[in-house]
């Protein structure tokens, strides 16, 4: 894949970042156009996980993590009600893919 991807997406010199665990698998990401939060994306995986981050547009460095479900529980048999704020994911250096 790096060979696809320009030299920025694989840098940890991006201007943000936001870093998944390895195991969270194919990802499908998407910026925010809320007038509340301009600056957002959301992140959802193929095991039904969901992130909505923000970042800082002057000084860049790690997002925020500002809310995580979890739609399919771990046998794959339905949803989950485990929403939380602020949970899972991380700061870091890569993107999600």
């Amino acid at each position: 894949m790096k060979a696809v991807l320009p030299k920025y997406f694989s840098s940890e010199w991006s201007f943000a970042q936001f870093a998944l665990p390895a195991e969270a698998g194919k990802t499908v990401c998407a910026f925010g156009s809320s007038p509340d939060e301009p600056h957002s994306f959301v992140v959802v995986t193929a095991d039904g996980e969901f992130y909505k981050c923000t970042f800082d547009p002057d000084s860049g460095g790690a997002c925020k993590n500002e809310r995580y479900d979890k739609f399919v529980d771990e046998s794959g048999a339905g949803f989950s009600t485990g929403a939380t704020a602020g949970g899972g994911g991380g700061g870091g250096g890569g993107g999600g893919g």
